[in-house]
C-alpha cells in the first residue's frame, strides 16, 4: 500500500489490460433529470468496466450557473471540480507507481465565465503536494499527470458530440427520435469586467482516490458549497461518491436541462418532462500509459434529451439544439483549449506552464525519446 492504493493491484491491472484492452474501456453514464425550472438532479448510472457492470448510486443536486443564491452548486463549478479531482487522482496513481509518498495534495483551481456563453476562460490549477519528491521529481510528475489526466485532455483536445433529441408522450412512450448537429457559434470577444464571474475550485486529498472540494462563484452565495470525489472499486476507490469523469458527464446534462427550461420560458413554452442521458467512454491504457494509441481524453460522448410538451417537434428539436449550443460545457469540451499549471512544492512555487495540444505532443515525443525507459504505472 502506498498512499492508500493498493500497488500490487495496480500492477496486477496494467499486466492485464496490456494482455486483454477490452479490460480497459469503461463506459460511464450519467442522468439527470429537472425537478423544477431551475432544480437538476443528476443520478450516476451503471457503470459498464470491461466485461463486468458496476452498480453505481450517487445522486446530486446542480441549479443553474447564473442564480445569485443557490441551494447547491452549479454546472460550472462542479466542471472545474472534475478537472481538479481528475488531476488529482492521476497524481495519486503517477506518486504511488513511482514510490513517492505523500503527506498533503491539494489543487486550487480557478477559471472566468462569460455570461454571452463561450467556454470557460483563462482556466488554470495550481497543484500543491508534500511529499518525499524533490523539486526536479515534482515538476516531471505534474508534466507527465497533466498530459494523462483524462479530465485535464478532455478540455486541452478538441472532441466532438452530438445530441439525439426524443420526444415522449405523457405515458412516456416514445413519438419521435431524431439526431442533430450542435453548432458551436462564435466564441465571445472576450468577457466584461462587469459581468464575467470567477469560479473557484479548491480540492484537497483525503486518502487513496478520496477527495472533498469547495466551491464558489463571486457575485454568488450557494448554501452547501462542498463536492466528493472518489472512484469505483474497479479504479482502486471506496466508492465514497460520483468520480471526476460522472460529473463531467451530470455537469454537460445539467447545464443543457438548465439552458433548455431557460429557452422555453422565454418563449412561453410549457415543458411537462425533460431529463438528459450522457455518456462517455474512457481507455485506462491512455490513463495508465500502456498504449500511445489509446485516448486519454473522454471520448465517444453521447447525449440524448427527452421531453414532453404540447409542442411541434420540429420546435422541441430546435430548442434543444439552441440550448445545447450556448452551454459552457459544450462549448468547454468540443474546442480545443489551453490550462495554465503552476507546481507548488510544500510552500515553494517550483514551476509554471500552458499545457495545450502543443505542449502535451511535444511532451509526449520526448518522454518516448528518453534512452531510459520512462515511468509507468507498472
Amino acid at each position: 500500500m502506498r498512499n492508500g492504493l493498493n500497488t500490487s493491484n495496480m500492477s496486477e491491472f496494467v499486466n492485464e489490460i496490456k494482455t486483454n484492452p477490452k479490460e480497459a474501456l469503461f463506459r460511464y453514464r450519467s442522468r439527470v433529470e429537472l425537478v423544477t425550472p431551475t432544480l437538476a438532479a443528476a443520478a450516476v448510472q451503471t457503470l459498464g468496466a470491461g466485461s463486468i457492470r458496476v452498480a453505481r448510486a450517487f445522486r446530486f443536486d446542480l441549479e443553474p450557473n447564473d442564480m445569485a443564491v443557490r441551494r447547491h452548486p452549479s454546472p460550472n463549478e462542479y466542471l472545474l471540480t472534475a478537472l481538479g479531482g481528475c488531476v488529482i487522482v492521476t497524481f495519486v496513481l503517477g506518486c504511488s507507481a513511482r514510490g513517492i509518498t505523500l503527506t498533503d495534495l491539494e489543487i486550487i483551481a480557478d477559471a472566468r465565465v462569460d455570461p454571452e456563453h463561450g467556454p470557460l476562460q483563462g482556466v488554470r490549477y495550481a497543484i500543491h503536494a508534500t511529499s518525499t519528491a524533490d523539486d526536479r521529481q515534482l515538476r516531471e510528475l505534474v508534466e507527465y499527470v497533466s498530459c494523462l489526466s483524462p479530465n485535464h485532455r478532455t478540455f486541452v483536445d478538441q472532441n466532438d458530440f452530438g445530441l439525439e433529441v426524443e420526444l415522449v408522450d405523457a405515458d412516456g412512450k416514445v413519438v419521435r427520435s431524431e439526431q442533430v448537429s450542435v453548432p458551436l457559434g462564435a466564441v465571445p470577444a472576450g468577457a466584461r469586467a462587469d459581468t464575467a464571474r470567477d469560479i473557484h475550485a479548491h480540492v484537497k486529498w483525503r486518502y487513496g482516490t478520496q477527495m472533498q472540494g469547495e466551491v464558489s462563484t463571486t457575485g454568488q452565495r450557494c448554501r452547501a458549497n462542498a463536492v466528493r470525489v472518489d472512484q469505483p472499486k474497479q479504479s482502486l476507490g471506496l466508492d465514497w461518491a460520483a468520480n471526476p469523469q460522472e460529473d463531467l458527464l451530470a455537469v454537460v446534462g445539467a447545464e443543457l436541462l438548465h439552458a433548455l427550461s431557460a429557452l422555453a420560458r422565454s418563449r412561453g413554452i410549457a415543458i411537462a418532462y425533460a431529463s438528459t442521458m450522457v455518456e462517455g467512454s474512457l481507455d485506462l491504457r491512455g490513463l495508465m500509459n500502456v498504449e500511445p494509441t489509446a485516448p486519454v481524453r473522454v471520448h465517444d460522448i453521447r447525449q440524448k434529451v427527452t421531453l414532453e410538451a404540447d409542442q411541434p417537434f420540429d420546435a422541441l428539436l430546435e430548442l434543444a439544439s439552441q440550448a445545447a449550443a450556448s452551454t459552457v460545457s459544450r462549448q468547454t469540451i468540443c474546442r480545443e483549449g489551453a490550462i495554465d499549471v503552476t507546481v507548488v512544492n510544500g510552500t515553494q512555487q517550483i514551476a509554471t506552464y500552458r499545457s495545450d495540444r502543443e505542449f502535451t505532443t511535444e511532451y509526449l515525443r520526448r518522454l518516448a525519446e528518453m534512452p531510459m525507459p520512462h515511468p509507468k504505472a507498472s
